[in-house]
């Protein structure tokens, strides 16, 4: 139950189809859209397409190569937040129908004190979609001086680009910010960043031990993840980190090995909602232990049956428990081809990621 790297014909899928995707990423690359990308395609466990086109930046400088890292965005959701609730799950450390005030005693006392971890999990907690927090650490569109500084010291140690960094003590003001946001109504499906900051937080009471720690010692390194990591500058060659974009409306410099997402850059590169760096393959062995039910290389990382509970629709709104799926309305958009079966299970990305997996088809 490992990857092996095959031939496509070796199980009668013919070149036509995949040289259909080279056409599709090149069309992208012409337009502009990217100027490169990782395309990784497994059946039946196998990999039978994997490539790297075009270059990092439009500069046409550096090769885009099967190895280098991307920032994954809002994957973080799945590949960290979600699997690590999985795990406590499995280990009855957390209830989904509790109160996240119930892990996360900070929230005790606000308007998020009722809130149902389930719920968040869904997007149907009432919480805003996200909180422009960085634009108040802005004057005259540019990064307040008393904040930000171009060089790290004792003080200024939140590094939330390659060359600005934050006040440590202004990470308390994002805290603050995320307590105090509005809360509607639970029930309706409003996509929302914050609920994933905040089970960042109750995995890291619930474990004693910081996120990406918790994550590296369960899921990462049981499954041979080395690369696959938070905050890359300093432990990956800079050279396999593709940059994400040349911020010009916050950081006024390009976004290289730092979390593309203002929040998650001020909150230290680390959060449940965004984050995370790796490579198609890095992704792709996560979401083929999920469609193996949990187990990869020999070693069993979750329950089967919490990934069929996660994974399948729950309620009115398409999701599952963190999981996106296919939209069933055939009236509304769907985030997947029509072609998916009802089963697909994923997510998406703000930077352009995404990754799915199909338990019918047997496709990631």
């Amino acid at each position: 139950n490992r990857f092996a790297y095959i031939m496509p014909q070796e199980i009668q899928i013919h070149n036509e189809s995949l040289n259909k995707l080279d056409s599709i990423a090149q069309y992208a690359i012409d337009k502009g859209a990217t100027p490169g990308c990782q395309i990784l395609v497994a059946k039946d466990g196998k990999v039978i397409y994997q490539k790297s086109f075009g270059y990092q930046t439009y500069e046409n400088i550096t090769p885009v190569k099967n190895h280098h890292l991307y920032d994954v965005a809002s994957l973080t959701k799945v590949l960290a937040t979600t699997v690590a609730v999985m795990h406590l799950y499995d280990e009855h450390k957390i209830k989904l129908d509790a109160k996240l005030s119930t892990y996360l005693p900070m929230l005790q006392g606000t308007n998020k004190e009722d809130l149902i971890i389930q719920d968040i999990l869904l997007h149907q907690a009432g919480l805003q979609a996200f909180i422009p927090i960085y634009k108040n650490t802005l004057i005259n569109g540019k990064p307040n001086p008393i904040i930000y500084q171009p060089t790290a010291d004792s003080n200024y140690a939140i590094q939330v680009a390659p060359n600005l960094f934050m006040h440590k003590d202004y990470s308390q003001f994002v805290w603050d910010a995320i307590l105090k946001s509005e809360v509607k109504p639970t029930g309706n499906y409003v996509y929302s960043d914050l609920g994933f900051i905040l089970l960042r937080k109750a995995i890291e009471n619930i474990t004693q031990q910081p996120f990406e720690v918790y994550l590296n010692e369960q899921i990462y390194k049981p499954l041979n993840l080395s690369n696959l990591t938070f905050n890359p500058l300093g432990k990956i060659n800079v050279d396999w980190i593709a940059p994400t974009e040349m911020d010009t409306f916050f950081r006024w410099q390009l976004c290289n090995g730092t979390v593309h997402d203002q929040t998650a850059a001020m909150l230290g590169g680390v959060s449940g909602h965004a984050g995370l760096f790796a490579s198609a393959n890095d992704v792709a062995v996560i979401m083929q232990m999920l469609l193996n039910d949990g187990e990869y290389g020999g070693k069993q990382i979750l329950k089967s049956s919490t990934i069929d509970l996660f994974t399948k629709k729950h309620g009115k709104n398409r999701r599952g428990l963190g999981f996106d799926k296919p939209e069933t309305d055939n009236k509304k958009a769907t985030p997947t081809s029509r072609q998916c079966s009802a089963l697909t299970f994923g997510h998406t990305g703000f930077t352009g990621t995404c990754a799915w997996v199909d338990p019918k088809s047997k496709l990631v």
